[in-house]
């Protein structure tokens, strides 16, 4: 399974990432610190799930992700 990660902070993204890799038949996809950089990677790279922080910073949102991918 491919997840594709969504944080505005670093250490959380790295956090996860550790966590969520450890599991067998799970494949970090990618990781983005903004909904622009998750709308566009997402639709790319196609990932069975995607994990997102509801508030970010710098623009958009966890919802915004959503609603652009959920098609």
């Amino acid at each position: 399974m491919k997840v594709f990660l969504v944080d505005d902070s670093a250490i959380v993204l790295e956090k996860l990432a550790a966590m969520i890799s450890g599991i067998d038949g799970v494949e970090i996809a990618g990781q983005a610190l903004n909904a622009h950089d998750a709308i566009q990677s997402i639709v790319k790279l196609k990932p069975d799930v995607a994990i997102l922080d509801i508030r970010l910073n710098g623009g958009g949102n966890g919802m915004d992700v959503l609603k652009r991918n959920a098609l």
